[in-house]
Parts: C-alpha cells; sequence; structure tokens
C-alpha cells in the first residue's frame, strides 16, 4: 500500500548523491501511520568491505540510537530486536529476467532473522562509522547461523501440515515480538513503464502490520528509497525524522570526505 497525499518536506542535494525526503500519513488496522520517504541518487561507497545492507542497516541503527538518546534517559537498559527480512536467492550481483528465468530463480526467496540493537549511553563516544561496522558484524553472524535454516525449514513444514493461516500466525508472533522490521527488496535495474507511462520510482510499505515502526527498502535503476513507517501517537515522527535525517547526512559527508 503506498501512502497518498504526499508532501515534500525537505531537499538535500550533494556532490556524489542527492537525499530526498517526503511524508505523508495512511490508515492502518492499528490507527493511522505516518510514512516517511527517502530516496537516494547514486548511493555513495562507504568502504570496500561494507555492502549496500550493511551500510542501510547501520545507517537505521544510528537513527535509532539518536531517537533513544533524546527519548529514553536509560538507553542502555533497553532491549532492543530488530527482525530483518532477507533475500536467500543464491545470485551474484543484479541478472536479467532471462538469466533468472533460465535458472529457474523467478521470484524473491527470502527468510528472517532476529538481530539484537546495540544500545549505548549518553556518555559513550560512537559514530556513524561504528554502527555500520557493527551491523556488518552482527549480519555476517547472524546470516551464518543455522537458526536461519531452520527456519526457513519450519515454516515450509508448517505450510505443508497446517496451511498458510498457520504460517502467517507464526511470522505475526515473530513481528509482534520484535521493535521493528527491516525489509530489503532488490528492484529492477532496467527502466519500467506501465501502459507506456514510465516509471519514475518505485517503493512500499505495509499496513496492518503489529509493529509501531517499520523500515522497507527498496532499489531501483541505481537509486535507494527508504520508507519509514510509524505509528502515530506512539512514535514522535517528528524526532525520528529528524534524527534519520541527521544519520543519512552525516553518511554523505562522511563519503565526501
Amino acid at each position: 500500500m503506498v501512502p497518498s497525499s504526499f508532501s515534500r518536506d525537505h531537499l538535500y542535494s550533494l556532490t556524489r548523491g542527492h537525499l530526498y525526503s517526503f511524508s505523508g500519513s495512511f490508515p492502518s488496522n492499528q490507527g493511522e501511520r505516518l510514512a516517511r520517504v527517502w530516496c537516494i541518487n547514486v548511493f555513495p561507497e562507504y568502504g570496500s568491505s561494507q555492502s549496500v545492507n550493511d551500510v542501510v542497516v547501520g545507517v537505521i541503527f544510528y537513527g535509532i540510537h539518536l531517537y533513544t538518546q533524546t527519548m529514553d534517559k536509560n538507553p542502555t537498559t533497553s532491549r532492543k530486536t530488530a527482525l530483518v527480512l532477507l533475500n536467500t536467492r543464491m545470485l551474484i550481483g543484479y541478472q536479467t529476467i532471462d538469466e533468472m528465468l533460465m535458472k529457474k530463480t523467478w521470484g524473491n526467496q527470502f527468510a528472517f532473522m532476529t538481530i539484537p540493537i546495540p544500545s549505548y549511553s549518553a556518555t559513550d563516544k560512537v559514530d556513524l562509522k561504528k554502527f555500520i561496522f557493527l551491523a556488518r558484524k552482527i549480519i555476517k553472524r547472524s546470516r551464518s547461523s543455522m537458526a536461519v535454516y531452520l527456519n526457513a525449514m519450519l515454516l515450509s513444514l508448517l505450510g505443508r501440515l497446517k496451511g498458510s493461516e498457520a504460517v502467517s500466525k507464526f511470522v505475526h508472533s515473530l513481528m509482534r515480538n520484535a521493535s521493528f522490521t527491516i525489509s530489503n527488496l532488490v528492484g529492477p535495474t532496467e527502466k519500467m513503464a506501465v501502459a507506456d507511462h514510465p516509471i519514475s520510482n518505485i517503493y512500499f510499505t505495509v499496513a496492518g502490520a503489529p509493529q509501531s515502526l517499520l523500515f522497507l527498502v527498496m532499489s531501483y535503476m541505481g537509486k535507494l528509497t527508504i520508507v519509514i513507517s510509524a505509528e502515530k501517537g506512539f512514535i514522535d515522527s517528528q524526532l525520528l525524522g529528524s534524527c534519520m535525517n541527521k544519520a543519512f547526512k552525516k553518511l554523505l559527508e562522511e563519503t565526501l570526505m
């Protein structure tokens, strides 16, 4: 579901990348949710050993850190976990539709893992770089864990024995017990059109999720779009948006140094 009534309220223009921010709201089963969209053209490189996924998750961690520092007087005492959805297709780089059909790898195959969110006190000296390298370490360790494969086997077995409704209930319980969700989807690299109308960008969000905060990431033609959906009245969307703006600006500033 795409948020309606978006209005452009921020625009950052930098040498190597462009950061655009939009905001809007849409109804949900849990009440009205606020959504904010960040579009990054030419996603900046951040070290040869860091993937785009590492950088994105690190920036999200850093933004959450800035937010909790302001909202929580004792951030180190609160435990936070993120439910991260992973694409498990065994592919190296981008492939064309013909290549995916030839190898019978059409469509997205995904798994999920629960990862801890690092917490620091206001006196600890931490920066964006530390969160990016920490995100890489946590994700690499979690991806190599047998839990990812066991979860996939469990979902497959549950679907065969009890049907898709049981699988949905299981995934719903996992989402309900996590602080927020990060979903990363690799989109088309070639320009798309619908009824001869060119598509300039693609992004998505989710309605009816049992969580108060969602981070939804999608790429399209080399442009990365991040949608943040927050529950109105529970998450301070203005403060969270300000913290994420600081995190993205810090990322782009450091890559220009």
